[in-house]
């Protein structure tokens, strides 16, 4: 084993860290962060990102800080830096191609529109809060069997992470009906276990399934629209 991959998913830090760093210094492994929900997230006072030795973002058109494509990875260790920067640019390294590589480059155009929105960055958190506290408010007010799953009371909202609370409920029928009325979710992150490229490579004890499912929370997303969600929720698990 090489390194240790921790996800930090829905805009949550996973805890633990140090123990997981712990566990790299003993076997002399990197410590790699899946960042790529989680931008602008804290665990402690420290920003998500900058525990492991390398630390990977994405600014997909779904994600908290988003320029329709591509991502970033950052680097503690200048020898692994310059392996991923030789990777990402053909294998090539001036003109002798030293290793497998490919072509990884993130272009201007993108690379203009996330810096415009870099610097939007603290009212777009602002924003994506203020439609998750709409959320909770009408949960609360239409009296929804729903969890919320909540790590914290401040933080960066990436979706809503919530679970119906009712018996024999069927998460895939639930978004399927959802779906029928033109409002998008989904079911929580699959554990590879669940993929079919990994059905002969998984441990007994990975086979769990999530229960959770994510509504949206991104910047266009207005009260209104919050309560056509949850008035539909409503109608359905009626």
């Amino acid at each position: 084993m090489k390194a240790l991959i921790i996800a930090h998913l829905y805009g949550f830090a996973v805890p633990h860290i140090s123990d997981y760093q712990k566990i790299c210094d003993k076997y002399n492994i990197s410590l790699i962060e899946d960042n790529a929900q989680s931008f602008g997230q804290k665990y402690g006072d420290k920003l998500l990102g900058t525990f492991g030795d390398v630390s990977t973002y994405s600014f997909f058109s779904n994600k908290t800080i988003a320029c329709g494509q591509g991502g970033a990875v950052v680097f503690k260790d200048k020898e692994i830096y310059t392996t991923a920067v030789t990777i990402s640019n053909h294998g090539k390294v001036k003109d002798d191609f030293s290793a497998y590589g490919s072509n990884l480059s993130f272009n201007n155009l993108s690379a203009a529109l996330l810096y415009g929105v870099l610097l939007k960055k603290d009212e777009i958190f602002k924003q994506r809060e203020e439609i998750y506290q709409t959320y909770l408010h009408y949960i609360q007010d239409l009296d929804l069997p729903i969890e919320v799953y909540k790590e914290k009371d401040d933080g960066i909202r990436w979706v809503l992470v919530m679970k119906i609370i009712m018996d024999n409920f069927s998460n895939n029928m639930f978004i399927k009906l959802l779906s029928e009325k033109s409002i998008a979710c989904r079911s929580g992150m699959n554990f590879l276990p669940s993929l079919s490229h990994f059905q002969n490579n998984s441990l007994s004890f990975t086979g769990q399934r999530p229960d959770e499912i994510l509504l949206p929370i991104h910047t266009a997303l207005k009260e209104n629209h919050v309560v056509k969600i949850l008035s539909t929720i409503q109608k359905i698990i009626q």
